[in-house]
């Protein structure tokens, strides 16, 4: 009960800060943790770099817990999207966003390069993409994503993982 009430899951660690990995391949290559708010449009699109498109999006889930027999209420959902150098993640949790590219498929296996996603991960829908990774910073940006604290009930994973593929996607959209 406390868990509900407080923590968490109510977004106390949120920091107001999005977490940038340029490059989860090289370990010598240091992310960027703390890009706040008003530093999306100048500091993070020069992080990124050239602009690309982005070629194809996929929104996936993972159970919370390796003992869960079922995914039917309580998962995790982020994006999965490619660009024509990178494969990248974004996905939102109780401390801030996090966006990570990688030249390898090893960003869809790790968070943050030190958490190993769930043995478990299914994928719920893909399309082919509609934007380029600058246009999606700059929708971050003018809708207050990263001021938009967590919370497991109205701003969760869930939701925002929704909200980006819908963004993001050529066609298809979800409304669950």
């Amino acid at each position: 009960m406390s868990y509900i009430s407080k923590g968490p899951a109510k977004g106390e660690d949120w920091e107001y800060k999005l977490y940038f990995d340029p490059d989860s391949d090289d370990p010598s290559v240091s992310p960027h943790k703390r890009i706040k708010p008003w530093e999306l449009m100048s500091k993070l699109k020069g992080l990124v770099g050239i602009d690309e498109k982005i070629d194809f999006v996929t929104i996936c889930k993972e159970p919370l817990y390796e003992w869960q027999f079922t995914q039917y209420f309580m998962y995790h959902m982020y994006v999965v999207f490619k660009t024509e150098n990178w494969m990248w993640t974004i996905e939102k949790h109780s401390d801030g966003i996090t966006l990570q590219r990688s030249k390898s498929l090893i960003v869809t296996e790790k968070y943050r390069r030190h958490h190993l996603r769930k043995s478990v991960r299914e994928r719920l829908m893909s399309d082919g993409g509609r934007i380029s990774v600058h246009q999606l910073i700059e929708w971050l940006s003018d809708n207050d994503q990263l001021k938009q604290k967590y919370c497991y009930i109205f701003s969760n994973c869930k939701d925002f993982a929704r909200e980006v593929f819908n963004r993001v996607a050529k066609f298809q959209r979800i409304f669950w």
